[in-house]
Order: C-alpha cells, then structure tokens, then sequence
C-alpha cells in the first residue's frame, strides 16, 4: 500500500519485527501547523505603505539632489530623502496616515503638497514639479481626498 507524505511521517518510529513501524498523524496537526506557518508571517508584516517619484522642472527633466521631506501630519515625524541623478526619490516605508511632502533645492520655489494618504501596502507615485525662483518662495497644492 503506497502512503501520502501529506497524512503520514516518522516523527516516532518503532520496530516491529525487524519493520519499522509510522504512526499516523491527524489532519488537525498539518492545519495546526498551516495556521502557525502564515500567523508568523502576518506578524513580520507592518502597518506601513511607500511612496516614490520623480523631481522634475517646468520642461520635464529631472532634478538631482532635490530635498524631499514626508511629514506624517497626525506624528509630526518627518522623513527626508534626496533625489537621484535621474530625479527619483523613494520613501520605502511610511507609517499608515496623512502626510505633507516638501521638495527643496537652490534655484527652485519650494513645493509642498497636503493631503497624501498613505495606506496598508500601497504605494503611492507622486511626481513632484518645481518652478524655477528662489527657495524663499513657496508653491503649495492641496489634493483634497
């Protein structure tokens, strides 16, 4: 008789007659252990989501070294990232919330934009247009959720 590896395994053998002897395991243990297998990743995973982009000028082309900076609104914890060569920046993990972002660099008006909601492993793409001027001089938009 051929027998499943599913519903049979040697945890304790024992010899009978020179045989070596399986007890059977009940279904309830492979469910027990399934539940215990996906609970375990379901704690290694956070409340959290991301946001990236590009920083760019009014032609479109990117603007490297730019400060960017994500409030949380309800924290007050900010989080700053700058821009690459080719105008990216990523914020990989955001706690769940509201947040303000903010974009700063010489010649450049500083951005800010309201209202970005984060949520539960989401990721938002936000890309971020500065207008030529001194960074004395501000632009805020507000997107109304």
């Amino acid at each position: 008789m051929k027998r499943s590896l599913l519903f049979f395994i040697d945890l304790n053998p024992e010899i009978e007659r020179g045989k070596m002897k399986s007890r059977q395991l009940s279904p309830a243990y492979f469910a027990l252990f399934a539940l215990l297998s996906t609970t375990s990743s379901a704690f290694a995973q956070s409340a959290t989501g991301s946001m990236a982009g590009v920083v760019v000028d009014p032609n479109g082309a990117a603007i490297p070294t730019a400060t960017v900076t994500a409030k949380n609104e309800a924290t007050g914890v900010e989080i700053q990232s700058t821009s690459s060569e080719a105008g990216l920046y990523v914020f990989p993990q955001l706690s769940t919330g509201r947040y303000v972002i903010m974009v700063e660099k010489s010649g450049f008006k500083k951005l800010t934009r309201q209202n970005i909601e984060i949520r539960i492993a989401q990721r938002v793409d936000l890309d971020l247009k500065l207008e030529v001027g001194d960074v004395q001089q501000s632009v805020t938009v507000s997107d109304q959720a």
